[in-house]
C-alpha cells in the first residue's frame, strides 16, 4: 500500500508539473500579456487549477504514505520528481536534456533504488 500511495503522490506531482508548464507555454505564446495579467490567466486557467488540486491530492496521499512508513524510507522517492520531471518535458515540449543532466537522473535513479533495497 506504502509504494502506491508513493507512487501517486510521484504521478500527481509530475502531472501537476507538466501540465502547468504546458499552460505556460500557451499564455506566454499569446497577445503580450502584463505578469499580472498572465498570473490572472494561469489561476483561471481549469488545467491550471487541476494541476494544483493533483497538489493538494499528492499531499493528502503523502499524508497518508508517512503513516505508515518511515520518512527515512519514502522522501527519497520524491527525489524521483526531479528525474521524471525532466524526461516528461523532453518527450511532451522537447526541452533539451544534457547528457550531464542524464547522468544526474541516472544517479537519482540509482540513488533511490539504494534506499528502497537498503530497507
Amino acid at each position: 500500500m506504502v509504494y502506491l500511495l508513493i507512487a501517486l503522490v510521484l504521478a500527481l506531482t509530475v502531472y501537476g508539473q507538466l501540465v502547468t508548464k504546458a499552460r505556460a507555454l500557451v499564455y506566454s505564446g499569446g497577445p503580450a500579456l502584463s505578469k499580472v495579467g498572465y498570473l490572472a490567466a494561469m489561476f483561471t486557467d481549469f488545467h491550471v487549477l487541476a494541476g494544483l488540486a493533483a497538489a493538494v491530492l499528492a499531499s493528502a496521499l503523502w499524508f497518508l504514505a508517512i503513516e505508515r512508513a518511515s520518512l527515512s524510507y519514502a522522501y527519497p522517492f520524491m527525489a524521483l520528481t526531479f528525474a521524471l520531471v525532466p524526461i516528461g518535458s523532453k518527450l511532451l515540449f522537447s526541452e533539451v536534456v544534457s547528457p550531464l543532466q542524464c547522468a544526474g537522473i541516472v544517479l537519482i535513479v540509482l540513488g533511490v533504488g539504494l534506499n528502497a533495497v537498503a530497507r
